[in-house]
């Protein structure tokens, strides 16, 4: 539920997906939470040693597309059991997102706040 909150009320009402909640850059998709600092005092309840992570792509502040995630056993995720998959999946997911805006297959909505299809400005959900 800490992680859960964190995400929710957290980044999607209070800060947005600001830098201090993204400083584990593991490729493409980063893990929550993020180390504790001193900016979002939300974060310090975590500790140095929460044991779940959760893969996400960061697309704008506006814009963080969440994928799987689970507990870390080991010093770093991709050696951990239960997060290798999860971690290598989010990678290629988040390249994928990458290379559809780039290509503009899918673009960020003129508010900032959803990704859409091209061709008909339907919302991704």
């Amino acid at each position: 539920m800490q992680l859960f909150r964190l995400v929710i009320n957290s980044i999607g009402d209070k800060y947005g997906a600001i830098d201090d909640f993204f400083d584990r850059m593991e490729n493409r998709a980063q893990a929550l939470p993020p180390r504790p600092k001193k900016g979002v005092d939300e974060i310090s309840l975590f500790g140095l040693r929460f044991p779940l992570r959760l893969f996400c792509f960061r697309v704008s502040e506006q814009i963080v597309i969440l994928f799987n995630g689970g507990v870390k056993s080991s010093e770093n995720v991709q050696s951990s059991d239960d997060l290798s998959v999860k971690f290598y999946e989010a990678q290629f997911f988040a390249l994928r997102i990458i290379e559809a805006l780039r290509e503009k297959m899918i673009e960020i909505s003129d508010n900032g706040r959803y990704l859409e299809y091209f061709d008909n400005n339907d919302i991704i959900l």
